[in-house]
């Protein structure tokens, strides 16, 4: 074969998707952007895994390789901003498979907190159903049309429709941002316009998931799953699963979005062009680390901040200026030192003050690990008249249960949540536990080093039947929504 041929087939490889041609984001998925706060500029940076994995410990290196310093907090649904835009196939799918994808979407699609929904369909066509921002009602209603909707034949080209919401993604101020696939997986769309959309996504920072709920008699192809890889999404393919197996992706699918860390990195002292890399160990022990990210400094820093940059790299002048200064020190202690002694003679003694500790809350003793653990809560937002929708009994205890109204209450053993539960292995702000107007139960981790396990299992987010056993640290709590369930002196 000649090396004008061996060049064609290479293209061609790279064209059908044989060899890596679209670069895979890092396992550490990061941004990060100057900001203006306070006066000082910050660096603010996202960090998650593309799993949903934990992190322990996480820091931030320049592009010497230096440790740049900087305080972060977890990621949560409460305080940070999620924008997600779904993509739905309707069209080459039989009445069950529609049934299959409006239960996802009706679980999934679920605008709690500071969520943003959006959802479009494509069948001969794409139609937004569902504007970012949606209220939940109108949600319901999308994926309900969805499933009572009639089959409808047609070949739609997915990337063909997915520029559009990408730039809403884009333009939405939002913390993270996330288009959603939601179809059977085929494509035969071209290499070119499959790198248009990856540059576009990338560029507004929005990652791409490709979820495959259903399988047509269509011709099946990687190119999805590429833009999930390249944009820090992921792909899961639950097409020849069971609807429970389709509930557990909605229910778990928001933990891969919604890990990890933000981090405020300290501008001051970084020249004003830098690179900075993340680099996390997971609860396994394993390091990931972000692809290095250029940032560009919005502001200066002061005449003598850059003074003392300089001599930190000068050592000879580094030296001269201290010697001069340790000099005038000495010469100012001779003067001051005698009239220091004068004045001490004159000076009660000091008294030791006690410590105060601001990590904990002013808490009983019985708080301590070992303890009984007490359960406390307050009134909800709605009227205590409403009937409860579910109730949190702690285990092994005579303790009245805690009712579940519709909203949200937040759980943790400082008594300014919703729930207190004063045990010492619960963090001040554990978990938020959620109900639906529908009924829902749902739990979620606010990014704590103990987590939110149910029935054995870690989760960040997860949805609630009657009888699960919750625990947060050493705390064991069952979930009741029968309340035939409940112990006899709770029920009365």
């Amino acid at each position: 074969m000649s090396r004008p041929q061996l060049a064609l087939v290479a293209s061609l490889a790279a064209f059908l998707g044989l060899g890596v041609t679209v670069l895979s984001a890092a396992p550490l998925v990061s941004t990060c952007d100057p900001v203006e706060e306070g006066g000082a500029e910050k660096i603010v940076c996202q960090a998650r895994t593309m799993t949903g994995e934990a992190m322990t410990t996480i820091k931030a290196v320049d592009g010497d390789g230096q440790s740049v310093s900087f305080t972060s907090e977890p990621y949560t649904w409460t305080a940070n901003t999620t924008a997600l835009y779904f993509v739905v196939q309707t069209s080459e799918l039989g009445s069950d498979q529609l049934r299959r994808v409006a239960t996802f979407l009706g679980r999934a699609a679920f605008p709690v907190g500071k969520r943003k929904i959006g959802i479009g369909t494509v069948d001969t066509g794409f139609k937004e159903r569902a504007a970012l921002g949606a209220y939940r009602l109108q949600v319901t209603s999308v994926a309900r049309d969805v499933g009572d909707a009639s089959p409808v034949r047609a070949n739609p080209e997915l990337v063909d429709y997915l520029r559009d919401p990408i730039l809403k993604l884009g333009n939405e101020a939002a913390d993270r941002k996330a288009l959603v696939i939601v179809s059977d997986g085929a494509s035969s769309a071209a290499i070119g316009k499959e790198q248009d959309i990856v540059k576009l996504a990338r560029d507004r920072n929005v990652a791409i998931y490709n979820l495959i709920l259903t399988r047509t008699d269509r011709q099946q192809s990687s190119v999805m799953s590429r833009l999930a890889d390249a944009t820090g999404g992921a792909t899961r393919d639950v097409s020849s699963s069971s609807s429970d197996d389709v509930l557990e992706l909605a229910s778990s699918f928001f933990g891969l979005i919604e890990n990890g860390q933000v981090l405020r990195l300290d501008a001051r002292g970084l020249p004003e062009t830098t690179d900075i890399t993340l680099r996390a160990t997971l609860t396994d022990g394993r390091t990931i680390a972000s692809d290095p990210m250029k940032i560009s400094r919005l502001t200066e820093d002061p005449f003598h901040i850059r003074i003392f940059d300089q001599l930190k790299n000068n050592t000879i002048a580094l030296v001269a200026i201290s010697g001069l200064g340790i000099g005038f020190a000495m010469i100012l202690l001779s003067l001051l030192v005698p009239r220091l002694r004068r004045k001490s003679a004159t000076v009660d003694a000091d008294v030791d003050l006690p410590e105060f500790d601001d990590s904990a809350p002013s808490e009983p003793h019985n708080t301590q690990h070992g303890g009984e653990t007490q359960i406390l809560f307050k009134s909800w937002s709605k009227a205590v008249e409403e009937a409860p929708r579910g109730w949190l009994q702690l285990v092994d205890s005579d303790q009245p249960p805690v009712p579940l109204r519709v909203g949200s209450a937040r759980v943790g053993r400082h008594r300014e949540n919703e729930i207190c539960l004063m045990n010492m292995s619960v963090h001040r702000r554990h978990a938020v536990v959620h109900v639906s107007q529908d009924g829902v139960f749902s739990i979620h981790d606010l990014g704590t080093k103990n987590g939110v396990v149910v029935n054995g299992v870690r989760y960040n987010q997860r949805d609630l039947a009657d009888g699960d056993l919750i625990e947060l640290g050493e705390v064991k709590l069952r979930f009741v929504a029968d309340e035939d369930n409940l112990p006899p002196s709770a029920a009365a």
